[in-house]
């Protein structure tokens, strides 16, 4: 009687490279959860008078910011962040806004390339 193979490491790579797509899609969801939450929070924020407009998006980018260690960003998002809290101007923070935006995409796409190779 001959012994059948069981699907080797094929199966196991298959199955761990869906265990960690799932993984990362939870992730992905339960950020924007958090973005959803914080929204409606700095809204109810601004419509009560607590807060302005121009300080919640500084309070954004700070805590966008926070997540990085302050040499892990490159030095056109560390330079358009602290413009953006030295001029507090509408035109400073979106600068900041797109060059964190621009971090993230390409994050987003080392994430992808790497989740192809498996």
């Amino acid at each position: 009687m001959r012994e059948r193979p069981s699907g080797g490491w094929g199966a196991y790579n298959a199955a761990e490279a869906a265990r960690r797509r799932r993984k990362l899609e939870d992730e992905i969801e339960a950020e924007e959860e958090r973005e959803a939450l914080a929204e409606r929070l700095e809204q109810a924020l601004i419509e009560d008078g607590s807060l302005t407009r121009a300080d919640a998006e500084l309070l954004r980018l700070a805590g966008i910011a926070a997540q990085y260690a302050v040499d892990d960003l490159p030095n056109r998002v560390r330079r358009a962040l602290a413009y953006a809290e030295r001029a507090r101007t509408e035109l400073a923070i979106a600068q900041a806004q797109r060059e964190m935006a621009r971090l993230r995409d390409e994050e987003d796409l080392a994430v992808l390339m790497l989740l192809a190779l498996d």
